[in-house]
C-alpha cells in the first residue's frame, strides 16, 4: 500500500474466497502474468484507500462515467459517431496475442491492431472468483474480459459487492456499474488526483 504496509499475496483458492481484508494475486498464481496484466486485487484492498500511489486514486463509477461520456462525445466510438456507447475498442490494447479474436465489428477482439485510440491500453486480464459456492477462487476469462474495480460500493446486495468497468472481446460497448462480490480479484487502473 502507499503507506508501506504489505498487501498479502493469497494463492490458496478457499482462503481467497473467504477474505474480508485486502489481498492480491496474479492470474493462475503465475508471476509470468504480472508484466502483461498486473495483479488482480480484491475490493477490500481497493477500499483501504491506500492502494493507489500518492497523488493518484482508484476512480469512482462517476469518474468512469465521465470518461465514457467524454469518449462518446469526442468521436472515440469505433465508427466515429458521437452517440451511444461503442467505445470498447478505443479502450482495448492493440495486442492481438492477448485479446481472443471476435467477428463482432468494433469489439476489442475484432482487428485489435486498430484498437486503443484513447491510449487506455486495456488488457484482458480476466478475474478470480469470490465466494460463490461452486467456483471459489477460480481464475477465468483471461483473453476474453478486462475488469477494473472502481472505488464505489454497489448500494444493492447488502454491501457485499463493488462496482467496476468491464470490456469483453466480442462487445463494442463497455459496462460500468458491473458488480462483483468484494472477494473477487479484478484489475485496477488508477487516475491522478
Amino acid at each position: 500500500y502507499n503507506d508501506g504496509t504489505e498487501i498479502r499475496n493469497v494463492t490458496d483458492s478457499i482462503e481467497w474466497s473467504t477474505l474480508e481484508t485486502g489481498a492480491y494475486c496474479y492470474y493462475n498464481n503465475s508471476s509470468n502474468n504480472k508484466a502483461i496484466y498486473g495483479g488482480l486485487y480484491n475490493w477490500h484492498a481497493v477500499n483501504t484507500g491506500k492502494l493507489a500511489p500518492k497523488g493518484w486514486h482508484v476512480p469512482t463509477t462517476d469518474e468512469m462515467e465521465t470518461l465514457l461520456n467524454y469518449l462518446i462525445a469526442n468521436g472515440y466510438n469505433y465508427d466515429g459517431t458521437t452517440e451511444e456507447d461503442k467505445v470498447a475498442k478505443s479502450l482495448a490494447s492493440k495486442h492481438s496475442i492477448y485479446w481472443e479474436a471476435s467477428s463482432s465489428e468494433g469489439s476489442p477482439g475484432y482487428q485489435p491492431e486498430t484498437s486503443n485510440k484513447s491510449g487506455f491500453s486495456g488488457e484482458p486480464g480476466g478475474y478470480r472468483t469470490g465466494d460463490e459456492w461452486y467456483r471459489k477462487g477460480i481464475f477465468s476469462a483471461i483473453g476474453v474480459e478486462g475488469n477494473w474495480w472502481s472505488s464505489t460500493q454497489d448500494p444493492d446486495y447488502n454491501g457485499k459487492r463493488g462496482r467496476s468497468l468491464r470490456l469483453e472481446n466480442s462487445s463494442n460497448s463497455i459496462w460500468i456499474y458491473w458488480n462483483f462480490e468484494k472477494q473477487w480479484g479484478l484489475s485496477v487502473r488508477c487516475i491522478r488526483d
